[in-house]
């Protein structure tokens, strides 16, 4: 796989669950979402996901989201969580992680309780 074919940002759901195979990264920011698409979890090379400037809550993620076991960057940034998922813990690789523009009573308790989990993890809150 070439450098290049992983730098594309495949921003349209379902064109990239039909070419999964090449997908590492995916932009779903700002399309008004209140759940992520069933069948994200096919997506199994992306290693960053932007999900930035939706409708979504810790709620709205399901199960098929934490199967994305190679992400590195997550962009959760100005969406509803009141709390980080638990199941973020599934991120083993996760190296960056944009949590700012929620509607946490703590970002910073958010943000450590995130380094806690992967201490090299950059978090911007």
């Amino acid at each position: 796989m070439s450098d290049e074919s992983r730098a594309v940002v495949w921003r349209d759901f379902d064109k990239a669950l039909a070419n999964r195979s090449y997908v590492f990264q995916l932009d779903l920011s700002s399309q008004c979402l209140k759940k992520l698409p069933d069948d994200i979890g096919k997506l199994n090379k992306v290693t960053v996901v932007n999900l930035s400037q939706n409708d979504l809550n810790e709620a709205s993620l399901g199960e098929e989201f934490f199967e994305l076991h190679n992400l590195t960057s997550l962009d959760l940034s100005h969406n509803r969580f009141k709390h980080l998922p638990p199941c973020l813990c599934m991120f083993l690789e996760l190296q960056r992680l944009d949590i700012r523009g929620n509607d946490f009573e703590s970002p910073l308790a958010q943000a450590d309780m995130v380094r806690d989990l992967f201490p090299s993890c950059d978090v911007v809150y």
